[in-house]
């Protein structure tokens, strides 16, 4: 079971599949989908009482989501596109839903072992998974 709190610290990217297929389905421009694949992200999780904050920091790009849970937010992705999010706590995960066009996207959070796994689904007719595992920084 992963709840928001199993995320509170800092985590580095160890590994990403699937990654450039996931945002050429999102219509990304090829540019952003090459230095977007090349790129390691990093995310910080702080939790203080009912307000939480996600730092997303990388090689490229970098941005804060502030939100509470269950409760929907306007978020810009990192490629540009404008989405309503919800973040919520389902099933043993934390799941990230964006709303918006060309697809609406899915992304889940849970701690497998000493790794978080983030798996992020395009939902499509054809829909594509890309899956990003994160260690804990010391």
């Amino acid at each position: 079971m992963t709840g928001v709190e199993e995320l509170k610290g800092k985590w580095t990217e160890a590994s990403v599949e699937n990654f450039e297929k996931f945002m050429e389905k999102l219509e990304v421009n090829v540019l952003l989908r090459k230095v977007g694949s090349k790129t390691t992200a990093n995310e910080e999780w702080i939790i203080e009482g009912d307000d939480i904050t996600i730092k997303i920091t990388s090689t490229f790009k970098n941005k804060t989501l502030k939100f509470k849970l269950g409760q929907e937010f306007d978020e810009e992705t990192l490629d540009g596109r404008k989405v309503k999010s919800t973040i919520t706590e389902e099933g043993g995960k934390v799941v990230h839903r964006q709303v918006g066009k060309p697809h609406n996207c899915l992304h889940t959070r849970e701690i497998q072992g000493d790794l978080l796994v983030v798996t992020m689904t395009v939902e499509a007719p054809e829909p594509v998974t890309a899956i990003r595992k994160f260690k804990r920084k010391a």
